[in-house]
């Protein structure tokens, strides 16, 4: 009942700011504010469950040569490093690249999509809908790694768009994603600048990179002989960081699909697909949302977009489905089964009822909720108090990853 009671808490009391609702419901949100982390073994800080919530910042290069030397070979996988200079191909899709010769074949070969496009398979354009085509990203080093180190990622909107900053063990991560059709890449970078500035940022030893973003997936990411894997499949702007999170599910998908049998039928692709694009397009929904919610008109590019028909532009069903019945869920408050994290962000983007309907239609008691509330204040103060005597993440990480560090 925290959801619905934090709403009825606001109604009541205007001033209390939106962000007060995840220090209400999470617990997790007490070792954000204090920058603190603990095994939480005995059950002190109720609710916060280390295995289950917990993420990491990782290096994804190093991860993937970890994956390729630790896992991969052991297990019999040979990796061959070689340019691909010849494809052949058949109505059936991939005969050979250069001379290897195989039934299947993987393309994981970015924003190319060398093979996809190889056999003809058609891409689904998402660049309506999602409205960023390009970013800037680079690396900046610690000033104060104690205090900015933090346990988890921050993201900004800026003139055109937003910069997200992933704090890792041996530097932060940063880049700024942003249109095209609204800036240029050298005023993009400015702006980018002017950010990193405004925090405090050395970036005069920085390599500033430039990528293109395609964005928008396949309509069959199993197409023919080859499925698609990664950025090769498609791509949603990273908002929700979902890339690595939807090669794990996509990969997950194949193996289901292989356990059936040792070939694979037309209707075993047909299937694959389906929960393929049924996954990317809820996280495209969810993404868009973001842009959807927003209230900011400072610029030319946010003035589009809260002027964008985001339901006309959606191009699949789905998308379309998944964003009118969250619209009716959000203004109702209804978030009684909900578990995923949107209420969080349609709440802090100042999206929910602001009318006392939910009360009275649904019987609450209001002596009851403002006595839960009060106990629920209460309890989370008693949550930051545990959070503050905790080690820092900095300590954690040196003892339990970074022992020789």
């Amino acid at each position: 009942m925290g959801q619905q009671n934090w709403f009825i808490k606001k109604h009541l009391n205007k001033k209390i700011s939106n962000s007060d609702y995840a220090n209400f419901i999470s617990t997790n949100m007490a070792l954000v504010n204090n920058n603190t982390i603990f095994k939480n073994k005995d059950n002190e800080l109720l609710g916060f469950d280390f295995k289950n919530d917990t993420a990491y910042h990782f290096d994804a290069i190093k991860f993937g040569a970890w994956l390729r030397d630790h896992y991969c070979i052991p297990r019999g996988v040979k990796h061959i490093v070689e340019d691909i200079k010849t494809i052949k191909t058949n109505k059936n899709g991939i005969v050979s690249l250069n001379k290897h010769k195989a039934n299947l074949y993987f393309d994981c070969t970015g924003f190319k999509s060398v093979l996809m496009n190889k056999i003809g398979a058609k891409f689904k354009d998402y660049s309506d809908l999602l409205p960023n085509n390009k970013a800037w990203a680079t690396r900046v080093p610690y000033k104060d790694k104690k205090k900015q180190l933090k346990p988890y990622t921050n993201c900004t909107a800026i003139e055109n768009g937003w910069v997200w900053n992933i704090p890792n063990w041996e530097r932060m991560g940063t880049g700024y994603v942003y249109s095209d059709k609204y800036v240029t890449d050298k005023t993009a970078l400015k702006e980018f600048k002017n950010h990193l500035d405004s925090k405090g940022h050395d970036y005069s030893k920085s390599d500033f990179k430039n990528i293109k973003m395609r964005v928008g997936r396949f309509d069959d990411i199993f197409y023919k002989n080859v499925c698609s894997i990664g950025l090769s499949a498609g791509f949603i702007e990273p908002l929700e960081s979902n890339g690595l999170l939807s090669v794990h599910e996509f990969l997950k998908y194949f193996l289901n699909v292989l356990e059936r049998h040792d070939g694979i039928t037309q209707y075993d692709k047909d299937c694959f697909n389906e929960k393929c694009s049924k996954l990317f397009d809820k996280f495209t929904d969810f993404v868009a949302e973001h842009y959807a919610f927003s209230e900011r008109d400072d610029t030319k590019y946010w003035q589009d977009i809260s002027n964008r028909n985001f339901l006309k532009l959606a191009k699949s069903g789905a998308i379309l489905e998944n964003m009118t019945v969250r619209y009716d869920m959000i203004q109702n408050n209804d978030w009684f089964n909900s578990v995923s994290g949107e209420h969080y962000i349609t709440t802090g983007m100042n999206f929910y009822s602001k009318t006392n309907h939910n009360i009275q239609d649904r019987g609450f008691n209001l002596d009851n909720i403002l006595i839960e509330n009060s106990y629920r204040d209460n309890l989370v103060k008693e949550w930051n108090n545990i959070a503050k005597s905790k080690t820092t993440l900095l300590q954690f990480l040196k003892k339990h990853i970074h022992k020789k560090k």
